[in-house]
């Protein structure tokens, strides 16, 4: 069987404006006939999908993190999608054009479309979870809607967004990404905070599938919504959200046929080969148009990281090559900074490095007054992250750093969490040293980079520039590419600002992500769109 890792290029066509022939024009696309043309597809059954945690909450309405993300995209739509190869389909939009100038984009709605509850789906509601919820308690959604004028809704059916300026990020990515660009009812939401609505907990959508029960570190189960304007292309009954906090408690279930997938996120690395080659199972790789990265941000708060050559000293300390090796079985790229290399024309290598150097590392320490003390230590601090993220790899990742650090002097004390207090703590209360995670870089800087790095963005959000960084020449160079509408010198400010980043280094780049996943064998159509979070269209089993 070829190696689920095997090379692959850069970001499809997709991320490089392959939409324009839509300026202008009017786009009806048909139903998705592909997906009903798969291998025959049995009606019915139960997919039981693996997951490491309890989500936070099961909406995207008030973060990104991706246990909310892989739950609620079976419980809300968004406007258009991407399927897997990258092209593009209607959902709760059947049909749109965008204006020629690029600063209207019109919606036409599917009709008779019900929420969960028997509430008529309607323009409203669109208009509402984009100007009230995504665009104010999502950061993600913040970055993408923030030239956003106006939302017009001349009628039930109809949706007009229109721009106060040009944005070369804007379509089709603002309208296609489960991360935030979901849409939630009104009649739920509205006088309420988003954050704090009980409803998060027991969503009411426009999906596919409906929320059933929540059995706290155990299950979430969701069941076939009888009325969903699609449901031709659903052939599943039932899908259970099973949770193994466990790595290998995931893959023996796997292999014996308890659970039927494994995603991305909760798929250890030292799972893959065996399940790649197994008799029973399967598995799949796929590029992701987030383009992740995980990412250990420093809290320039606390006295010490906020001098420069501290954090440069935690970078050559270090072993990031020996990091992917051990936690991630070598499958991961070591980054440069924070745009991955298979997202050309923005990524640039021509930026500082920072090689493994312990020897370097000491000496940058010794410059800025961090003195061996007592047994050799020089400082201690925290670092906090989702205790089974990444199946795990995070906490093997961990673990090798401290010893790392220890080398030089640090003694770094590891603080595992479940996904709620983590968000809590870091993203809210600010309340950390270092804390890592997994964030997108992609589709587009605009969306996925100026949201963690620029001042305005310092906020107690989730994906928010967590970390305090403020450099007015980075501001600037951001705000520039964001809205620069020529492809050259748009790529050439998003590399003249990654070089003054990386030699900054608010954050260390620990690994750029694969997105393997794992399935039992008889089971098709996964993953159901290029996030994987994607309604599951077309997924169901074999005859």
């Amino acid at each position: 069987m070829t190696s689920p890792f095997a090379p692959r290029g850069p970001l499809p066509a997709i991320g490089r404006r392959p939409f324009l022939g839509l300026v202008g024009s009017s786009l009806l696309l048909p139903a998705a006939g592909a997906l009903a043309q798969a291998p025959a597809i049995k009606r019915g059954g139960t997919l039981i999908m693996a997951i490491d945690d309890n989500p936070p909450y099961l909406v995207t309405a008030v973060g990104t993190g991706i246990l909310a993300i892989a739950t609620s995209g079976q419980l809300f739509d968004t406007l258009i999608k991407i399927d897997r190869n990258f092209q593009l389909q209607p959902s709760l939009a059947r049909a749109w054009e965008q204006s020629a100038d690029g600063l209207a984009v019109t919606f036409h709605l599917e009709p008779n479309v019900v929420w969960h509850d028997g509430t008529p789906f309607t323009s409203e509601d669109v208009r509402y979870s984009f100007l009230e919820i995504n665009r104010k308690y999502n950061s993600l959604a913040g970055q993408a809607y923030k030239d956003v004028a106006a939302v017009e809704t001349p009628d039930k059916a109809t949706v007009i967004f229109r721009l106060g300026a040009p944005d070369p990020a804007f379509f089709p990515w603002a309208f296609s990404q489960p991360n935030f660009a979901q849409v939630f009812p009104k009649h739920i939401y509205e006088g309420s905070d988003p954050r704090n609505n009980p409803m998060n907990f027991k969503p009411i959508g426009t999906g596919p599938f409906m929320f059933k029960e929540w059995v706290r570190g155990s299950r979430i189960v969701m069941e076939r919504n009888p009325k969903y304007f699609h449901a031709d292309r659903i052939y599943l009954d039932r899908i259970v959200f099973q949770i193994i906090p466990e790595p290998s408690a995931r893959q023996l279930a796997l292999e014996r046929g308890e659970i039927d997938h494994i995603p991305y996120f909760a798929l250890a690395p030292a799972s893959v080969e065996p399940l790649a080659h197994g008799k029973n199972t399967e598995v799949i790789d796929s590029l992701r148009p987030a383009l992740g990265e995980i990412i250990m941000f420093m809290n320039l708060r606390h006295p010490q990281l906020g001098i420069r050559e501290v954090r440069h000293a935690l970078a050559h300390a270090i072993d990031r090559e020996l990091v992917i090796k051990l936690a991630l079985n070598g499958h991961g790229k070591v980054p440069t900074g924070p745009i991955r290399s298979d997202n050309p024309p923005f990524y640039t290598a021509d930026v500082p490095h920072y090689p493994y150097d312990p020897q370097r590392a000491k000496a940058l320490l010794d410059e800025a007054g961090l003195k061996p003390g007592a047994g050799g230590v020089r400082t201690s601090l925290r670092l906090s992250y989702e205790a089974a993220a990444e199946g795990g790899a995070e906490q093997a990742a961990a673990e090798i750093m401290r010893e790392q650090l220890k080398a030089v002097g640090i003694d770094l004390q590891l603080m595992p969490m479940d996904p709620a207090s983590w968000q809590q703590s870091a993203f809210i209360d600010w309340n950390f040293d270092l804390t890592m995670s997994s964030f997108g870089t992609g589709p587009d800087p605009k969306i996925a980079v100026t949201r963690i790095y620029t001042t305005e963005n310092i906020k107690h959000l989730f994906s928010a520039n967590v970390m305090g960084y403020s450099n007015p020449e980075v501001d600037d160079l951001l705000h520039k590419g964001d809205a620069e509408m020529n492809p050259d010198r748009r790529a050439k400010l998003y590399q003249q600002a990654q070089q003054k980043m990386v030699a900054d280094l608010p954050a260390l780049w620990l690994w750029e992500k694969y997105y393997p996943i794992a399935i039992r064998k008889g089971l098709v159509g996964l993953p159901s769109g290029s996030m994987h979070s994607e309604v599951f269209e077309g997924v169901g089993w074999t005859v």
